[in-house]
């Protein structure tokens, strides 16, 4: 009887230890002719989990055309106004975000074209779109430190490279307690 109340005890301790452990995942995205993705899910610096996938370069098949995607951005856009209404209900659910911390470690583009105006127009535009994603992301996420980002300009070829290293990390016990909530919340909009 003795063995099984220290079993039980011992079983209990590693429960809640296990609870205050933190759960990281570690992201790195990378463009260059190819789009690479790498995932690794750790739990107290034990490795759960790695994947990496790589796609062939998305852009070579394509030609681009401003036309098609200025139709798609239209309808992007239209499809957000119309799913305003549900959007009030998910905002619920993405308040729990802020209990998962993100650390952009670093995060480097490379842009160019051949001329110096279109280069110099890209460039603010790059610099534009990083900062909404960054602004975006604080809102919802708890950003541990300021990110390290840099826009490259190249003058002389068209080129586009980027590279995104983050760590999403969430004490397990969170993560659990989250997970219960955003179900909760699911259940009660009937989603």
């Amino acid at each position: 009887m003795l063995v099984i109340i220290i079993i039980t005890i011992l079983l209990l301790c590693l429960l809640l230890l296990a609870i205050l452990l933190p759960v990281k995942l570690r992201c790195e995205l990378t463009y260059h002719q190819e789009l690479q993705l790498s995932i690794k899910l750790t739990i107290a610096q034990l490795t759960l989990f790695t994947y990496n996938k790589t796609w062939n370069d998305p852009l070579e098949d394509e030609s681009i055309d401003i036309e098609s995607l200025i139709d798609k951005f239209k309808k992007h856009i239209n499809n957000f106004t119309e799913k305003k209404a549900t959007t009030k209900h998910k905002m619920k659910v993405i308040k729990y975000f802020k209990k998962i911390s993100i650390e952009i470690e670093e995060w480097e583009t490379t842009i160019g074209m051949k001329g110096a105006a279109t280069t110099g127009m890209l460039t603010g535009i790059l610099w534009t779109i990083k900062g909404s994603v960054l602004g975006l992301l604080d809102h919802l996420f708890y950003l541990k430190n300021a990110p390290i980002v840099h826009v490259y300009s190249d003058f002389e070829e068209p080129v586009f490279q980027s590279t995104c290293s983050c760590i999403f990390s969430l004490r397990l016990g969170q993560a659990i307690n989250t997970f219960r909530k955003i179900n909760q919340s699911m259940k009660g909009l009937n989603v």
